[in-house]
């Protein structure tokens, strides 16, 4: 484990070369101590002869420190040495969350916008993946409150999964996801008519279309090349 660099290990071993002891007594030991100050001094209690030391679990933070110092049989301590920060996120993002279209109950388009969000209270987010099926994810991307992603082919209720990952390589376990209907479009109207009833008015006729649930609207533009407006919309038994 790298100080200054996050990691999802809990368990940090701090390893160091054996001391001397100029002076003739001889080195009895090592005095050490983890916490989360920077210049902590250890007292002269030996807690080791090895060059190595595990540390219990850590929690997450980034202020996680490792001081030790050589003591001699003379009872007396070298200066100490400060080994950190390190620093450990062990939970995945949460609070997640992924809509489709921006909330739409369907879509004519396979390919759909997605809104994103999560949560990392340590280290911070860092990628996302996308899946249809929960099994085949894409590939790793940075992090963003927007993607684009493309549906399944085929009519019906499609679901979009998502999971996120932190800096120290998290990732959820348990995905969130959205659905969304993706239907054909519509075919146009047929069999158009214009009639101009008077000179301020005039008669659009067309035939029904044969789709459930489809709406017409009429836009009209009161100059060549001008913008078009929404006139009315009419439901599909007119």
């Amino acid at each position: 484990v790298v100080a200054r660099t996050w990691t999802k290990t809990r368990k940090i071993t701090a390893t160091w070369d054996s001391g001397s002891d100029v002076n003739g007594a001889g080195v009895k030991g090592c005095g050490y101590i983890w916490d989360t100050y920077p210049d902590t001094v250890p007292t002269t209690q030996v807690r080791t002869t090895d060059l190595t030391a595990e540390s219990l679990d850590l929690s997450d933070g980034n202020s996680h420190w490792f001081h030790i110092r050589t003591i001699d049989n003379a009872g007396n301590a070298s200066e100490t040495v400060h080994m950190g920060p390190f620093y450990i996120d062990a939970t995945p993002p949460a609070s997640a969350s992924v809509i489709i279209a921006g909330g739409a109950e369907a879509t004519a388009s396979m390919q759909v916008s997605l809104m994103l969000a999560a949560a990392d209270g340590a280290s911070g987010l860092k990628e996302m993946q996308f899946s249809n099926d929960n099994t085949a994810w894409s590939e790793p991307i940075s992090f963003s409150a927007t993607a684009m992603w493309n549906l399944t082919v085929g009519t019906g209720i499609k679901t979009v999964y998502a999971r996120f990952s932190d800096q120290a390589g998290n990732w959820m376990t348990n995905p969130v996801s959205d659905t969304i209907r993706l239907q054909e479009r519509p075919a146009n109207p047929q069999n158009q008519t214009v009639d101009r009833t008077t000179n301020t008015t005039v008669t659009l006729k067309w035939s029904k279309n044969a789709e459930a649930g489809v709406t017409y609207a009429v836009y009209r533009c009161r100059t060549e090349g001008g913008v078009f407006y929404r006139v009315n919309t009419w439901p599909v038994d007119d």
